[in-house]
């Protein structure tokens, strides 16, 4: 009785959430009159949630923050996540003596990437999501779980959910939480949020655990409706080595060359390529918002 006590006071609190801030009417999807770049609006916020810790969340933020940087887009990061793991990453680089957001000591597509540490009162939580789709192409938030005040927010703003997942049972349960909730989110906010789930630390070489996870988790994305992305996060020393070294993945060449970063390179840029494909065939499908946060790719 208590834990649905519980329950209905937060979905109650939810609902203030949604209807008081981010009613359809003032969800901002892109500043006013937004230039239009290869078919993406700009002010873009996508968001990384999951409730399920070591999921790869935040090397996947990293990792289409630099690739989105790559391609000439500013980039800014909120991390939003308790641990501060983005924030961890720019203390990173400046322990080695560059900067993150640049320009005098930011190496490669780092000059075009701001990180922001996600302000705690949700008002100004808002306020700050607002200022980073007027300063940057895109906004990527990187989010703690699902059930707190400032994930419902950032969701609330989400053109794109992104959620990351292990191929794992339990990975895949956490990730189907995390999608219900982000639908249960758009459905208070009046419109249906695009979402994507995102396999992570594939091998080239899977064994007959992962194999059956994706088979499974390929059978309830199609019987659930869901969406999910064909091209992983592959397991690669490159994307490892960004978050130790502080970088983003064009810069690992300069600051720490690895083995395989050319490879690392082809599977981000797939990625993207196959996100924006995914996001497409949701506003076609119209199980989606109307603007266009995808890359020109």
């Amino acid at each position: 009785h208590r834990r649905h006590r519980v329950d209905v006071v937060y979905t109650v609190f939810l609902v203030y959430i949604v209807n008081t801030v981010y009613t359809v009417d003032n969800v901002d999807m892109g500043p006013a009159g937004a230039e239009q770049d290869g078919g993406f609006n700009m002010g873009a916020v996508w968001v990384l949630t999951t409730p399920k810790g070591g999921a790869g969340k935040t090397t996947l933020a990293l990792v289409l923050a630099g690739e989105l940087a790559r391609l000439g887009k500013t980039v800014e990061i909120i991390d939003a996540d308790a641990n501060a793991p983005v924030i961890t990453w720019t203390m990173t680089a400046a322990n080695a003596g560059r900067t993150i957001g640049g320009p005098d000591d930011a190496i490669g597509s780092a000059a075009r990437i701001r990180v922001t540490r996600a302000a705690q009162e949700p008002a100004a939580f808002r306020g700050q999501i607002t200022m980073a789709q007027a300063r940057a192409d895109f906004t990527i938030i990187d989010t703690e779980g699902t059930n707190n005040p400032l994930s419902t927010f950032a969701i609330a703003a989400a053109n794109l959910v992104i959620v990351p997942m292990q191929a794992s049972p339990e990975d895949g349960r956490h990730a189907l939480r995390a999608v219900e909730f982000a639908t249960e989110v758009g459905a208070m906010r009046g419109a249906a949020i695009p979402t994507v789930v995102v396999l992570t630390r594939t091998g080239v070489v899977r064994d007959s655990t992962q194999r059956s996870v994706e088979r499974t988790m390929a059978e309830q994305a199609a019987a659930r409706h869901l969406v999910l992305c064909p091209v992983h996060l592959a397991e690669r020393g490159a994307y490892r080595a960004i978050l130790l070294e502080g970088c983003t993945l064009d810069a690992l060449a300069i600051v720490h060359p690895v083995t395989g970063l050319e490879t690392a390179q082809q599977n981000a840029a797939a990625l993207l390529r196959a996100l924006a494909g995914c996001y497409r065939d949701i506003l076609a499908r119209g199980q989606g918002e109307t603007s266009t946060p995808e890359t020109a790719a």
